[in-house]
């Protein structure tokens, strides 16, 4: 097969692209400036590259292969047009290619008359390369799953665009455009879907998940809507607010909520679809399509009940040390103790600290914090 000519021309790395390198997949033309360190680790061709250039055309058509293949190596795509090429990659070419004279606007001319010198040019790049072209009909299957533990694992849709480019570049296939691109992830985000949304119907009816919705946007007696009301970030350390951060808990645990912790998917992509929900209204939700519908729903009943837990048993915790420190403070040193609040109780605040009154002194609270710990 032509297409994997010189497979072991192509390093591949174990471990992917770098992070600096994924800002240029899928870029299509060569960007106007390009650091030594991009230039050094893209246009720098191993001893085989440079045998295919020399032994495939004469010193006024070796600097448009060695290009394709640089190219190739930073975007994953061939170079399709010679608008624009930095002066210091030409230079950094040169001397790899004999000293062959840097005269781009000859290339580009050539290039203008002779179309199918270029098509050659980008061929033979990707067969030194061992790069193939990528078919969304016989090629998707085969990054697909791969793509599906990128969405598991919560991926947004903007970021799931680059991580489709870093596979594929990754299995050596020629980035294609982006609405290629884009129906990749969108076929992912579907297949997943459908597996949480079998996984949706196995655990919950559709009636109790009816009776959710209905009672989501129930009005309360204070005028708030359920769906509102567990949209309230949790408030002071308060009594009436560790109360009313109770009320909500109560609220999704008697919705029997807990039972939806065995559904598959990580918490990072339930509260993608939970953040959804939020300042949503009766009627465009009704709106909504299965299985996004459903998996919207659990992903916000599931990290309502996660979060409002979690800030529940913080509140419950430092209410009580704040009640105990004190009392142990003056157990060990002899003497009464008693708390003065500042105006604000941001403890990483350093003018709106609590402060415990020791005999005329104030202490930072945080110094208690770790003796009642001790």
């Amino acid at each position: 097969n032509s297409r994997h000519f010189l497979p072991s021309l192509f390093a591949r790395k174990s471990r992917g692209p770098r992070h600096w390198h994924r800002q240029f997949l899928g870029r299509t033309q060569v960007p106007s400036t390009l650091s030594a360190l991009a230039i050094s680790e893209f246009f720098t061709l191993s001893g085989a590259e440079v045998q295919v250039v020399l032994s495939r055309y004469g010193a006024d058509m070796r600097l448009g292969t060695a290009l394709q293949i640089g190219f190739l190596k930073m975007c994953g795509r061939p170079l399709d047009q010679l608008q624009r090429v930095p002066i210091t990659v030409l230079e950094h070419l040169s001397p790899q290619l004999g000293g062959v004279a840097p005269d781009l606007a000859t290339l580009r001319g050539f290039y203008s008359d002779a179309p199918r010198v270029l098509h050659r040019h980008q061929q033979i790049a990707l067969d030194a390369l061992g790069l193939i072209r990528f078919d969304a009909k016989s090629d998707s299957p085969r990054v697909l799953q791969a793509l599906c533990d990128k969405v598991r694992a919560g991926v947004d849709a903007a970021q799931l665009l680059s991580e489709t480019r870093v596979i594929l570049y990754e299995r050596r296939y020629v980035l294609p455009g982006s609405r290629t691109l884009g129906d990749l992830a969108q076929l992912a985000r579907s297949t997943v879907e459908r597996e949480i949304s079998a996984a949706i119907e196995k655990t919950i009816s559709p009636a109790a998940r009816a009776r959710w919705v209905e009672q989501l946007f129930e009005a309360r007696e204070d005028g708030m809507t359920h769906l509102e009301f567990l949209q309230e970030p949790p408030g002071s350390l308060s009594p009436g607010s560790i109360t009313r951060q109770s009320d909500k808990v109560r609220l999704l645990m008697e919705m029997n909520v807990s039972a939806l912790s065995t559904l598959p998917g990580t918490e990072r992509y339930w509260q993608l679809y939970a953040g959804c929900m939020r300042n949503q209204r009766g009627s465009r939700f009704a709106q909504r399509k299965e299985p996004r519908r459903s998996i919207e729903l659990v992903g916000f009943l599931r990290h309502s009940l996660a979060a409002h837990t979690d800030a529940l048993r913080l509140a419950r915790l430092t209410r009580c040390r704040f009640s105990f420190i004190p009392a142990l403070f003056a157990f060990q040193h002899g003497t009464l103790a008693q708390r003065v609040p500042m105006p604000r109780r941001n403890l990483n605040d350093r003018d709106s600290k609590w402060f415990w009154c020791i005999q005329g002194h104030r202490i930072d609270c945080r110094i208690l914090f770790a003796r009642g710990a001790e």
